[in-house]
This record gives structure tokens, C-alpha cells and sequence, in this order.
């Protein structure tokens, strides 16, 4: 899979369907009919995305080139082979625009060591290509002068090993990636090495609650990357902070599947979309660009925390779960 233009792999097209949901809200059309456009698109790309990431007899490759960032994100890093290059540019912003970092994040975020998914996804810090290898968010990290000759040579194998199932396919182009990488990079490159802070960030989320994580940055406040995690918490929608850390800790500790975790996606999309922060955040990130949100919440502490854990667990009306798990289930794409 390959972006459709040389500056992104995919950058947030969800939101730009959702600039115009927004729009219709501002002339007045019914707020029901808003949302449920809303609805609607989360289901296509929730299904879309975990379709792809279960294709049982194809293998899918993505060259994760430009922006990687929003359900771009997610169709990209739930591909079998993910490949980073020096314009790469990986983030998960949600919190920064009053929703929660969705996209299946909580299933491949959390699959990182070190709690730097959680990092990402708590901050919507941007990274780099070689950033993401050293994550271990990417397989391999090639440089973009070298992906046409890439595709060739993928196309070659397969054809060459006509026949070959999808794990054995997957296994070639393995050898033959990690081959190209180590030509161009040697054991002691930068790509190879431990994400900067990791031993921090690791110790800063390995927490039971969201206060634990402020009195752990507390501890390392003098230092640039804990500054820099504070504010971007401060800038955050306050209930999208706190949905996205109860998310993506009952992800890692009750280790959900990747269907589980589009389940609880589109459960807490259903409820934030109808959330006045999530349109507020629509605002000034594609309209009134600089301003600065109003958000519902003036900060984490006017919100009581079991309202953000029900959230979690309570089931949607009108069967529409069960919609969806049917639409995860069916057979055809």
C-alpha cells in the first residue's frame, strides 16, 4: 500500500469528511443526522481497517512515506510489513482536537515495548522514520530513492515463488528487506539503537491512573521531553485525555484483541462524536487554524473518573455493535 501522492502516506482524510460534518452542523442541520454521518464513516473505515490487518491470503505491505497520521495511521500499521523511510512522519494528534486516539491504536500501540505507545498516544508526539524503527512501530526502515526498485524486487519474489502461502511469502520478504537495510545501515546506526528516554517513559506510564503519570513527570520535571509531555497535555481536550488513558490501559492490561479493540473504537467514537469537544477541536485544527479550543472540561479535575470508565463498558443502543461485529466477521471484503 502506498500513498496516493508524494507528501502523505495518509494524514487525517477522516477529517477532513468530518470538516464537512461540521459545516452541516453549523448551518443547522439536524444534530442527529450529524452524528449519525459521523457514525457512519467511523463504521467503514473501523471495518476497512481490520479487514485489511485479517486478510488471510494476501500480504499486505505498506511503504509508510509522508505523513502517517489519524485512520491513515491505522491502515498502515496493521499492514503484515510496515516500511519507514527518512520523510516519514508518524502520529496519533487525537486528543489534541477532542476525540481519543482510535484507528485500532490501542491494539498496535500497545504492542511496542518501553510504554512508548502509550507515550504516542497520550502526547500525539510527532516521530521520525528512524524514530519508529527504533519503537519497533516499523519492521524496516529504506530509504525513498530505493522504493520503486523495492516494489520491482518485492513483485519479483512473489512471482519467482508462485505458490507460496502467505507466511512463507512474508518470510522472503523479511530476509530479503532485512538484507537491503543492513547493506545501507550498519549494526552501529542510529536506527538500531534504543528510542532517547525510553527508560523514562517506561517508568512515567507504567501507572494504575492517570494522577500516577503526573506525579511521575513531576519526579523528572527539569528534563526538555517531561516539559514538553506536560504541555501537550495541557493543550488536550481534558475528557479525551482521560478516555485515552483508560482506553489504552485496559487494552494492555486485559491484552484485548485487535477486534476487540475496534469494538471499544467505535463504542467511545459513537459517544465522543456527540461530545461538543469533538467538534470544537474540528474548529480550530481545519477552520479557525491557531485558535485556541474551548473545551467542555477546564481541566481533568472538574471530571469525575467513573464517567470515563462507564464509558468503556457501556454497550451501544440499537444493536449497533453487534452490526459491527457482523461486519468484521463477513467473509467478503
Amino acid at each position: 500500500m502506498l500513498g496516493a501522492g508524494e507528501k502523505s502516506f495518509s494524514s487525517g482524510g477522516d477529517l477532513k469528511a468530518h470538516l464537512d460534518n461540521y459545516k452541516q452542523w453549523q448551518n443547522n442541520q439536524s444534530q442527529q443526522e450529524v452524528v449519525q454521518n459521523v457514525i457512519n464513516h467511523l463504521k467503514t473505515v473501523f471495518t476497512c481497517s481490520y479487514k485489511l490487518a485479517t486478510l488471510k491470503d494476501t500480504l499486505f505491505v505498506s511503504f509508510l512515506n509522508g505523513y502517517v497520521m489519524g485512520q491513515g495511521a491505522g491502515y498502515g500499521m496493521n499492514s503484515h510489513i510496515k516500511i519507514a523511510t527518512e520523510k516519514t512522519v508518524f502520529a496519533m494528534p487525537e486528543v489534541q482536537i477532542g476525540f481519543f486516539a482510535d484507528a485500532s491504536g490501542s491494539y498496535f500501540l500497545n504492542q511496542i515495548p518501553d510504554n512508548l505507545g502509550i507515550y504516542l498516544a497520550m502526547t500525539g508526539k510527532k516521530i521520525n522514520g528512524m524514530e519508529m524503527k527504533q519503537m519497533q512501530l516499523c519492521d524496516f526502515y529504506i530509504d525513498t530513492n530505493m522504493q520503486q526498485e523495492l516494489i520491482k524486487s518485492l513483485a519479483y519474489i512473489s512471482n519467482f515463488n508462485e505458490g507460496s502461502n502467505k507466511f512463507q511469502l512474508q518470510q522472503l520478504y523479511h530476509e530479503y528487506l532485512d538484507y537491503l537495510q543492513r547493506q545501507n545501515y550498519n549494526e552501529d546506526h542510529i536506527i538500531y539503537q534504543k528510542y532517547k528516554n525510553y527508560e523514562y517513559i517506561r517508568e512515567i506510564f507504567e501507572v494504575d491512573s492517570f494522577n500516577e503519570i503526573l506525579v511521575n513527570l513531576d519526579k523528572y520535571q527539569h528534563k526538555d521531553f517531561v516539559k514538553e509531555i506536560k504541555y501537550s497535555f495541557e493543550k488536550a481536550a481534558p475528557w479525551s485525555l482521560l478516555t485515552n488513558f483508560e482506553l489504552y490501559y485496559k487494552s494492555k492490561k486485559e491484552k484485548l484483541s485487535l477486534k476487540e479493540c475496534v469494538l471499544l473504537d467505535y463504542r467511545l467514537g459513537y459517544k465522543l462524536v456527540q461530545n461538543a469537544d469533538f467538534f470544537e477541536g474540528i474548529r480550530c485544527t481545519l477552520i479557525d487554524r491557531g485558535d485556541t479550543p474551548k473545551w467542555k472540561h477546564k481541566s481533568i479535575y472538574e471530571i469525575d473518573p467513573q464517567e470515563i470508565k462507564a464509558q468503556l463498558y457501556e454497550e451501544l443502543p440499537y444493536n449497533l455493535e453487534k452490526e459491527l461485529i457482523q461486519n468484521l466477521e463477513k467473509e467478503e471484503f
